[in-house]
């Protein structure tokens, strides 16, 4: 027979064994990216692909003949957004993994299967040939510059060239499909490359000026003209500049000074079939203006001012109209008349990403369809025959409100802050159960979480009050209306009370009858901590005051002027810490019994605090000076001295079961042993959340919200370890037995005669003691154990820890 041991680890070694276990996505075919940052069109399957930054594993689409969601594209590694090609020749897409070595990935669209892995010393653009069925990489690599041309029939590099004067990246390739050339811009020169002899037939001069690098271009089949977009030093001003190239002869034939202020990141340029006229849009975020040029002639003919900020534009040949980008609409411009006819509104909310917009949305060549993915993110489908929005989808993104995890089911729980919807997860599993919308109204998002473990009731704030539902079933047995809505919330599990506030208001909630039974003028007192031990809650803020309610009367105990920020419970001597407002440079020590403040510790920077209950100190993020936020101070609670400094930014959580520290340094996530103090662990594809992260401590996983996804981490040594050992035990474990499981009223252990441990010590779920039982009194069981009963009078129901040693038992209690 197999038995399963839990250790609970509190070794003086540190033995270093997290690991980042999974990604949780929404239930929606369409999550995965928090922000979308490139498009690709996968013309032979006629679907439409959406990237996110690099660290995003997937991309998601839609299908263009249906505008339907459809399956994700799993990676197998993060690519660089802007490296993404299709090639239609063999169904395969491209994109850079960038390290310290990069490799292009090759990836069958069919299978989704990747093909081959080509290594370079560095990147700095791609595009194909589907010409000659090639792929053109520029490498930029300390001095050296080089362009790989890859084969695409069998996936390995024909040949490499090296090139000069590629300093200021990145260095677009333009392909010329009329004449088989592919354009390699770099600071001064535009180098031609054959695309059947892979040599460089010619190089172009463009601008004179290298500080300012052309960097944008656009190939026009129509006039046979390659513009090239840069900015030139003209006295002491920095003027947009547009070369016009000819591609029969590779000369320039004009520049253009575009007399604007509209200085910014790039530009979008499109050419009209109906007037073969070139529009230039220079994008800065306040540029309102669209230049008309003629190509042939080499002169600026108009200019379009619409009256809005634009981002991008685009030609639809099917009506001969002009699309162009304003924050929240869609102008629809006449290119003959040079007018706006009409105004699309994309709907209340809708933000670009100026900065790559012009990369982002998609015109579709066959359907005359505009897609326009929005920063929120959000996709908006256009239909430019009717000129009217079709479809408005959205990505699957953590829009978080709050967090929370439920140990009596083991279930996790997010609500989205933009939209009505809770979205539910198997903790045990790591799998998406659903996403559900709640009755409020329409438009509205949901705020946090908290669970009565004593009824199983999960309780979420809402503008409109507060929503319970059933714990078991999700299902909403009730809505409590309270106005001006709840934000926070907080549980109470020695009084089984529920406390939602929102400034300038704290509502208390009896959980038996779910009714409000007080309610207290906070004001900007607005988050509720609790100590059960004690039975107070501790409101507090950012605005400069605090206050402490009673748990029992629900009376206003103590208000304190000029205290408030994070809270930590010290549960020797009952010590409370709270941050001093101000620049959060103090801390306030309270009296857990008798509210009042015992003392003040200075030149903290205070800007959050943990408690770490194990060697009993106090982490203090160090915001007292700018200089110094990339550390956080190490306070011993017994002396109230400084013993030590972390080289982290952000300290969040303390793991009590493996007495680790959750932080970010370089903003991205590290693991600090809690004895050491040292970085014993990294984790560059977590990037900084500023939420608290959710802790299951039935598989000791840590939740760490990443926007597009739930990053897990998980950890078994130490930790929770779970190791199946067949019987006998070795003799260097203690061997733990309890019964029943679950209990109600006691709780039977049975340990060896053996053991030379002389405590039992149960924690809750939170990794706090809440009972300390001394062996000395025991009845043998047989030759071998012996059994001690524990009473479980005033333990609330609950998922619960018992220790012996360094052997820990999971229990539940239930009444």
């Amino acid at each position: 027979m197999r038995r399963l041991v839990f250790v609970f680890s509190l070794l003086i070694l540190p033995l270093r064994s997290q690991w980042l276990e999974t990604r949780m996505y929404l239930p929606d075919s369409f999550s995965g990216i928090r922000s979308i940052y490139s498009t690709v069109w996968l013309q032979t399957n006629d679907q439409l692909y959406f990237s996110g930054p690099w660290a995003e594993k997937r991309l998601v689409g839609i299908s263009c003949a249906t505008d339907e969601k459809i399956q994700p594209f799993e990676l197998e590694n993060g690519l660089d957004p802007y490296s993404i090609i299709y090639n239609p020749n063999n169904n395969c897409l491209y994109g850079v993994v960038v390290s310290s070595i990069c490799t292009l990935y090759s990836i069958n669209t069919q299978n989704r299967q990747v093909v081959a892995k080509i290594p370079f010393p560095g990147f700095s653009s791609l595009t194909v040939n589907h010409i000659a069925n090639k792929v053109y990489l520029v490498s930029s690599f300390g001095s050296t510059d080089s362009l790989y041309i890859i084969d695409c029939q069998v996936h390995q590099i024909r040949k490499s060239i090296g090139l000069n004067n590629l300093a200021l990246g990145p260095h677009p390739i333009i392909l010329n499909p009329h004449h088989n050339v592919a354009y390699i811009l770099t600071p001064l020169k535009v180098y031609v490359l054959s695309g059947i002899t892979d040599t460089i037939l010619d190089s172009i001069e463009v601008f004179e000026d290298d500080y300012f690098p052309c960097r944008f271009a656009l190939f026009d089949s129509l006039n046979d003209r390659l513009y090239i977009f840069g900015y030139e030093m003209r006295g002491q001003a920095r003027k947009p500049n547009l070369a016009i190239i000819n591609c029969l002869t590779n000369s320039v034939t004009a520049r253009i000074i575009l007399d604007t202020l509209a200085i910014g990141p790039g530009v979008d340029m499109a050419v009209a079939t109906c007037n073969q006229m070139l529009y230039v849009l220079p994008i800065s975020g306040y540029g309102e203006r669209i230049w008309v040029i003629d190509p042939w002639q080499g002169i600026i003919v108009d200019s379009i001012n619409t009256g809005y900020p634009l981002f991008g534009i685009k030609y639809c040949a099917m009506n001969n109209r002009l699309y162009a980008a304003a924050y929240d609409k869609i102008l629809v411009i006449n290119p003959i008349s040079r007018q706006v006819e009409h105004i699309i509104d994309l709907g209340r909310g809708f933000h670009h990403n100026w900065n790559v917009f012009s990369v982002l949305w998609f015109l579709h060549p066959l359907r005359h369809k505009l897609y326009i993915p929005a920063r929120n993110p959000y996709l908006v489908i256009i239909d430019c025959q009717t000129n009217l929005l079709t479809k408005k989808m959205a990505f699957g993104v953590f829009q978080a409100g709050g967090f929370l995890w439920n140990p009596l089911t083991n279930r996790l729980y997010c609500t989205d802050k933009a939209a009505p919807f809770v979205h539910c997860f198997d903790a045990s599993t790591n799998r998406a159960l659903y996403s559900r919308e709640l009755p409020i109204t329409p438009g509205s998002g949901l705020y946090e979480l908290a669970v009565s473990t004593l009824h199983n009731k999960i309780y979420i704030g809402s503008p409109e009050g507060i929503i319970v539902m059933d714990g078991f079933a999700d299902t909403v047995i009730k809505v409590i209306g309270f106005s001006p809505g709840v934000k926070h919330l907080c549980y109470n599990p020695t009084s089984d009370k529920i406390y939602g506030s929102r400034i300038p208001y704290t509502c208390i909630i009896d959980c038996v009858n779910d009714e409000i039974i007080s309610v207290h003028f906070t004001l900007y007192a607005y988050h509720p901590f609790c100590n059960p031990r004690t039975n107070k809650v501790y409101m507090s803020g950012d605005f400069g005051m605090s206050c402490i309610i009673d748990g029992e009367g629900d009376t206003l105990l103590a208000t304190f002027e000029g205290i408030c920020g994070w809270v930590a419970f010290r549960e020797i001597d009952e010590l409370v810490y709270m941050s001093v407002a101000g620049y959060h440079n103090s801390l306030a020590i309270f009296d857990g019994r008798t509210n009042r403040v015992v003392q003040y510790l200075t030149n903290l920077g205070c800007g959050g605090i943990i408690y770490n209950p194990i060697n009993d100190r106090l982490y203090c993020n160090n915001l007292s000076n700018p200089r110094d936020w990339d550390s956080t101070l190490v306070l011993d609670c017994v002396t109230n001295e400084v013993i030590d400094t972390i080289p982290i930014r952000l300290a969040v959580f303390h793991n009590p079961i493996n007495n680790k520290l959750y932080g970010y340094a370089n903003d991205k996530l590290v693991v600090v042993d809690g004895i050491t103090n040292e970085i014993i662990a990294r984790f560059d594809s977590v990037r900084i959340c500023w939420g608290i992260p959710i802790w299951n401590s039935i598989q000791n996983r840590i939740y760490f919200d990443q926007g597009s996804h739930l990053a897990v981490l998980r950890d078994e040594i130490p930790g929770m370890e779970e190791s199946r050992v067949v019987h006998p035990i070795p003799a260097f474990r203690q061997s733990l037995a309890i019964y029943p499981n679950p209990a109600k009223s006691y709780l039977a252990i049975r340990i060896p005669l053996s053991a030379n441990c002389s405590t039992l010590k149960i924690f809750d779920v939170s990794g706090k003691l809440i009972r300390e039982i001394a062996i000395l009194v025991a009845e043998s069981h047989n030759k071998q154990e012996r059994e001690i009963r524990i009473s479980l009078k005033g333990i609330n129901p609950g998922i619960y820890f018992i220790q012996l040693g360094t052997e820990v038992k999971k229990f539940l209690v239930v009444k």
